[in-house]
């Protein structure tokens, strides 16, 4: 039996589990879904939003993938999803 200073010091190791597809229809704010196998399901809670209501009130996924432009004042990274991000820009230094 190991002691319990063996069990602090050696961390658990999660089970590695492989993804089968994403449930869309069961997103949330900051959680989805995914089927395992047959009749095994997972939900996986994120600590901040990964998906955002769309006007017709169906969950979209947030893409925070940034592009350069050019711009009057020189270059600036957009969000590639300017629904989401409604345009902001973010000055290149």
């Amino acid at each position: 039996m190991k002691n319990l200073i063996d069990l602090i010091q050696q961390p658990q190791l999660e089970e590695k589990v492989k993804l089968k597809y994403e449930l869309i229809d069961k997103r949330e704010k900051n959680i989805k879904h995914f089927r395992i196998k047959d009749n095994e399901y997972r939900a996986v809670e994120y600590f901040k939003a990964v998906h955002y209501l769309d006007n017709n009130g169906k969950w979209e996924e947030i893409d925070n993938t940034l592009k350069k432009e050019l711009s009057q004042n020189g270059s600036d990274y957009t969000n590639a999803n300017p629904t989401f991000w409604q345009g902001n820009k973010f000055p290149c230094k």
